[in-house]
């Protein structure tokens, strides 16, 4: 087994890629729906359609993006370069998504399509090479834990940075006039994403890099998905979890604004969320190794479970309870994010040796399809269902819809999360029988050397 130790140097300069890209993607998941409900005045099932519309697009496209990383062959390697073009383009397009020419109703919806679709296209040529790396800078299982460490931490900073700052940056920075201001504050953010990017190309090294099969068939990449049960069980679990999480995240604002009477408190709500995930993130490394992935994945969702529960029973003059107790639900999304990382990882030597075909990217295409298919579902359902509530934009609600509200930053989201649970249950790539792949494996490529 590959036991390299990777210096500091690269794992955090790998890890740093995560923070602009990361910055970008949780003010757009947390802010976007809620610009164009009420700021560019387009309707909130239009905004729905518009998610779920982009993301049938991502089913297709992101397994193709994953195919086109692993077929690329360079002198700077085959994921790499797409990360310093895609860092380019990402910083660009995600300016446009807060730039709103003067158009007719017809051409705002048009607009809007073109840019949200093209992000979600760029944002797959980051995303995608960006985490595959991983297995490609070590075999070792631990220490691909220990590579997962720095992305997550810096990503979870960048959520921080865009979930507690965005709305109050956006406020000054627009005086006056936010729709001006959500702009200013993704031109910033972008130009965070063009150096940070830059960083993780110029930082980072492709230590594996499996040989092109002549005639491989478009089949073969399909395989590494639908005979990989591990890969496709977290990515089930993790969708569940993820819509839970997107449409908690969305309603966040709308409940802080309306249920509460304070949309600022918003910002303390995340940062709770935050902080603590960061914690849970330092500690999982040693929980993992002391407990296994599996039984800290599955204690990950019970305490979200947990929370959102209770959550439901909160009353919104105890709002500063409802924000203490996200701490939970963080220490157990943390949790989740550093061991599910290191599990889809460990999928890839699983499909090499099931089937015989090795594909970092692929794999990894189904982690960014499911971050982003997860925001799109979450964020349709909150759309949906605020249309569905009779949500009136910038009025006072009825009793029916501050509890619609309410239930769906709570109810649906515990079961959802429930159903993760039950999927995860079902995984059995055990850190065991992942040793026993990869030693075989290792006795697979030595018998090819020597018959070569």
């Amino acid at each position: 087994m590959n036991s390299i130790k990777i210096k500091g140097r690269e794992i955090w300069g790998y890890g740093i890629g995560a923070l602009g890209q990361n910055m970008v993607f949780f003010m757009i998941a947390g802010f976007l729906m809620l610009f164009y409900t009420d700021y560019v005045g387009i309707g909130a099932a239009a905004v729905g359609t518009l998610f779920l519309v982009a993301r049938i697009w991502d089913a297709v496209d992101d397994p193709i993006q994953g195919i086109l990383c692993d077929r690329t062959r360079t002198k700077w390697g085959r994921l790499r370069p797409w990360i310093f073009v895609a860092t380019i383009l990402g910083a660009a397009i995600s300016v446009l998504l807060f730039f709103m020419p003067n158009l007719s109703p017809t051409g705002k919806i048009v607009y809007v399509y073109i840019t949200y679709i093209s992000y979600g296209i760029i944002y797959s040529f980051y995303d995608i090479p960006y985490w595959s790396l991983i297995p490609t800078m070590s075999e070792d299982t631990q220490e691909r834990t220990r590579i997962t460490l720095p992305p997550r931490l810096v990503a979870s900073l960048g959520g921080l940075i865009a979930g507690v700052l965005s709305l109050p940056l956006a406020k000054i920075l627009g005086a006056g006039n936010d729709t001006r201001g959500f702009l200013m504050l993704a031109i910033i953010f972008s130009i965070v994403w063009l150096i940070t990017g830059m960083i993780a190309f110029f930082s980072t090294k492709e230590r594996y890099i499996p040989p092109r099969k002549e005639h491989e068939k478009f089949v073969d990449s399909v395989f590494v998905i639908v005979k990989n049960s591990p890969l496709l069980l977290l990515f089930i679990s993790s969708v569940f979890l993820g819509v839970a999480g997107a449409m908690r995240g969305g309603m966040g604002v709308y409940y802080f604004k309306y249920v509460v009477g304070n949309d600022v408190m918003v910002s303390m709500f995340m940062l709770a969320n935050i902080l603590f995930s960061i914690v849970a993130m330092l500690l999982t490394p040693m929980i993992s190794k002391k407990m296994g992935k599996k039984p800290t994945f599955i204690l990950s969702l019970a305490l979200t479970i947990f929370v959102y529960l209770i959550s439901y029973f909160i009353p919104p003059s105890l709002a500063m309870v409802y924000i203490l107790l996200n701490v939970v639900a963080g220490f157990g999304n943390g949790m989740y994010v550093i061991v599910a990382t290191s599990m889809f990882a460990d999928t890839v030597e699983y499909a090499e040796w099931k089937i015989g075909k090795r594909s970092e990217s692929i794999v990894f295409s189904m982690v960014t399809f499911l971050a982003k298919l997860s925001q799109a579902l979450g964020g349709s359902a909150v759309a949906f269902g605020l249309a569905a509530i009779a949500y009136i934009p910038n009025v006072e609600q009825s009793q029916n819809t501050l509890t619609g509200i309410n239930q769906m930053m709570s109810i649906w989201p515990a079961l959802l999360t429930l159903i993760a649970l039950v999927a995860i249950l079902f995984y059995k790539l055990t850190e065991k029988k992942y040793g026993e792949i990869v030693k075989e494996l290792e006795e697979r490529r030595k018998s090819i050397k020597q018959t070569a």
